[in-house]
């Protein structure tokens, strides 16, 4: 297994393609998961994000390889409305740059998988999180740190909205599932099993032991609820057995602590 970063190759520049495609063969299992980070704003993002795409699908077209697994996101779905029980079926109508990216992504790298007869498995995965996690996106991730670091946990509104969580344990199973089968198509990728982050609140208490303050920030958007159907991706992975909050937030407090 080769893990490739931007030092080594930086996908957002034309000289690129020549190197991933000489890195390449039809025994080859790429996995694309690049996206741009920073200060940048999101439409600068949106333009070097679609570089990078437009350049892994110039290798791609120049080498065949054996399966292509490319992480887009559950962002593609509209997000500015209450959706319950999202399934793979459920209408695309990305409201945000990375998750127009993404779509963009799914849809260039299909058109070269057919043209060069390679298979194509899409992952549109919700918010993940566990040990090693060092992003700390509105979460568990960032509540942990914050307990940890004796600072208070930031709530927007009152935390009753239902997100999806997936812990990264279970996310290197389902990878190493499709790198390893025959598989293709696009699966959301999630616990199945929304909450609140009052619920993730609680759970930190119990895990933690620790009392934290919250303080309630004015949300930025309307209350939207969200839960995935994750029926599709059990079919595929047979015998998957997806970690519960409560075991996912013990393991990530222990590794943080």
């Amino acid at each position: 297994v080769d893990g490739i970063g931007s030092s080594s190759l930086n996908l957002a520049k034309p000289e690129s393609v020549e190197g991933l495609a000489e890195q390449m063969d039809e025994d080859t299992t790429l996995i694309f998961c690049a996206r741009t980070t920073g200060s940048k704003s999101p439409w600068e993002r949106l333009k070097i994000d679609l570089e990078m795409v437009h350049n892994v699908a110039d290798a791609l077209a120049r080498k065949r390889v054996r399966k292509c697994l490319y992480f887009s996101t559950l962002a593609v779905y509209d997000d500015s409305v209450t959706q319950r029980d999202i399934t793979e079926e459920t209408g695309v109508l990305p409201q945000s740059p990375y998750g127009i990216t993404k779509f963009a992504g799914e849809c260039i790298l299909a058109q070269v998988a057919a043209e060069r007869g390679f298979p194509l498995v899409v992952f549109r995965p919700c918010k993940l999180y566990g040990p090693g996690d060092r992003s700390f996106e509105y979460g568990p991730g960032s509540f942990l740190y914050s307990v940890l670091m004796g600072e208070p946990v930031r709530l927007y509104g009152d935390g009753s909205e239902l997100r999806d969580h997936l812990f990264i344990e279970d996310l290197v199973q389902i990878v190493r599932h499709f790198a390893q089968n025959d598989e293709s198509g696009i699966y959301n990728l999630a616990s199945g099993v929304s909450r609140t982050y009052q619920d993730l609140l609680s759970i930190m208490r119990t895990v933690t032991k620790k009392a934290f303050e919250i303080i309630h920030e004015d949300r930025t958007r309307l209350q939207i609820d969200q839960t995935v159907d994750v029926s599709l991706l059990k079919q595929a992975v047979t015998g998957l057995r997806l970690t519960s909050l409560e075991q996912g937030v013990r393991e990530t407090f222990l590794d943080m602590e």
